[in-house]
């Protein structure tokens, strides 16, 4: 009995050593504008100064995001233009729409979840502009170095004809 119990241990104690393997993937530095806010989006201050630091870290991604969109316009085709365009129109519908709702009673969400709650349902809302925005810059560096590269083969490359070859029939 007692081998076994010693056994166990050390199987039981081997085993989870195996398992212990992490992969730590590399991290992107963060944004610039992440930088700029670094901080001033954590309860450290006052609740206004909270609110205000959102409300400018969302114009900011705004920002970002109307170039990012203006960008990749310019660099697609028309139709892909138009694909994108009704999905920004999309995306905006929802994201109003969702605000309504959310803060359609103002007394009734402080109610509900505190000014605390209140305030980080206001910073949800401009995770969804800041994603929107980073959306936007992947899509350019997929779609738009596409049709670049595209067009640059297209343009590169000569045609090249060749020659048919009759064969005659005996």
């Amino acid at each position: 009995m007692k081998s076994i119990t010693i056994f166990l241990t050390l199987v039981l104690g081997i085993i989870p050593l195996h398992g212990q393997y992490t992969v730590q993937a590399d991290t992107p530095p963060p944004h610039p504008i992440d930088k700029k806010y670094d901080g001033k989006l954590e309860f450290l201050g006052s609740n206004q100064e909270m609110e205000k630091n959102i409300g400018k870290a969302e114009a900011d991604w705004r920002a970002l995001m109307d170039e990012n969109l203006r960008l990749l316009m310019e660099k697609l085709p028309p139709t892909r233009r138009k694909q994108l365009r009704e999905s920004q129109k999309a995306w905006e519908d929802a994201l109003s729409l969702d605000r309504i709702f959310f803060f359609n009673d103002p007394a009734e969400l402080r109610h509900a979840l505190g000014r605390e709650g209140e305030i980080l349902s206001k910073m949800e809302f401009m995770h969804r502009v800041k994603k929107r925005a980073l959306d936007l810059t992947e899509y350019m560096s997929i779609f738009a170095s596409r049709d670049e590269e595209e067009q640059k083969r297209s343009s590169s490359t000569p045609m090249v004809f060749f020659p048919r070859i009759e064969t005659e029939k005996k």
